[in-house]
């Protein structure tokens, strides 16, 4: 009898063994696939703008992530806290976690253009949802950040929330500029939108994009949306790209970089797809029937191509029949306007000035927006020239 039931102990025993075995392959299969950062990884330098004298990482809220379990909310909060970029796939997700706007502004050596932008941004209307800046300064090709933009952005007051404003450890250009400074976490929630220093922002640029990514998220084929209201038909053909007036939307085959706010899911395989793509020596983004692929053809011969780092964007949207969005609002106004840095005016003031006013009918954007061709032509979603 007692020898029986010391073997019904050992029998319980190895069974609970092999349980946990099982229980523990299952976590760590299961577990997502975050590299942490290696040692060896160059340093970044944090700044809290409103925060004399700290250089460290700004705070960050993780309570938006409930849903994850206790080891992934550790897991997450070890991550976003290494302070070493590496490569997109192993870099921290942007932070803090519970915004629902973040502003992305990249500079390099135009202090009272980076200061201009700054002060649109502060006279535009946030609704009162929770705003961060995030102001990344590029470096000179021998390492140098640029004084006054850094102390322009240093003493610059948000007054709708916190600015953070990171130096690049190295020259990056304006392709890394573009690739690198926004990395959502899967779950967040936030609109991110870049803006380049040349530009100033509309009052209402926030709500239209409030409402656009409201609306139009959940459309797959959408890679993001455009705040410019003016920009050239890249197929060639003459005149400015308009929609039609009943329209105050439409979309287009090709993204307009004067602020752009990325669709998240597309971002982040676009940056994976460019990540991989660029590791090929001979391979070309050359798309056919459009201007950017002639520019692009003459910036190989110049050695200038790190300037068009659009043209990964176009060719990506083209295989992956993506569209990006426009507004069509009356006059060409636009959300954003860029300035001309030579005489310090609006450079495409000609075509397109800032929105000044919300109208009611602003509000009523359509559930199917029309498509345009690259010729600017009315199309089917699928048709690109």
């Amino acid at each position: 009898m007692r020898r029986t039931r010391l073997m019904k102990v050992k029998v319980a025993a190895c069974s609970l063994t092999v349980i946990a075995i099982v229980q523990f392959l299952e976590w760590t299969f299961s577990r997502p696939n975050i590299t942490l950062p290696t040692a060896s990884s160059p340093q970044i330098i944090h700044e809290i703008s409103n925060t004399e004298g700290d250089t460290n990482l700004p705070k960050f809220n993780i309570s938006s992530l409930a849903e994850f379990d206790e080891h992934k909310r550790k897991e997450i909060e070890e991550y976003v806290t290494n302070n070493k970029p590496i490569k997109f796939d192993e870099m921290p997700w942007s932070t803090p976690f519970d915004l629902d706007l973040r502003v992305i502004v990249i500079t390099f050596d135009r202090a009272d253009s980076v200061g201009r932008l700054l002060e649109s941004l502060n006279n535009a209307d946030y609704l009162g949802d929770k705003v961060g800046i995030d102001v990344w300064i590029d470096r000179s090709d021998s390492g140098d950040i640029n004084d006054e933009v850094f102390a322009v952005a240093r003493e610059f007051r948000f007054k709708h929330g916190e600015v953070y404003i990171h130096n690049q450890t190295r020259h990056v250009g304006r392709t890394g500029q573009w690739m690198n400074t926004w990395v959502p976490c899967p779950p967040c929630k936030e609109i991110a939108v870049i803006l380049q220093d040349e530009l100033t922002v509309s009052k209402y640029f926030y709500k239209w994009l409030k409402n656009v990514h409201a609306k139009y998220d959940s459309l797959q084929y959408i890679n993001g949306y455009s705040l410019q209201g003016y920009s050239i038909k890249h197929g060639g053909t003459s005149g400015r790209l308009r929609g039609p007036e009943d329209s105050i939307v439409f979309m287009y085959p090709i993204i307009g970089t004067m602020g752009f706010s990325p669709s998240k899911e597309n971002w982040i395989k676009f940056i994976h797809w460019y990540e991989r793509t660029t590791k090929i020596p001979s391979f070309l983004p050359i798309i056919p029937g459009i201007l950017q692929t002639v520019w692009y053809k003459q910036s190989i011969k110049q050695g200038t191509t790190d300037k068009m780092w659009y043209i990964w964007h176009i060719y990506h949207s083209w295989k992956m029949n993506q569209r990006s969005m426009y507004p069509n609002l009356p006059g060409s106004v636009g959300l954003t306007v860029k300035w001309d840095e030579n005489d310090d005016t609006e450079m495409d003031n000609k075509y397109c000035s800032l929105l000044g006013a919300w109208e009611p009918r602003f509000d009523d954007l359509p559930d199917e927006p029309i498509h345009l061709n690259v010729k600017g032509q009315i199309s089917s979603r699928y048709q690109y020239l």
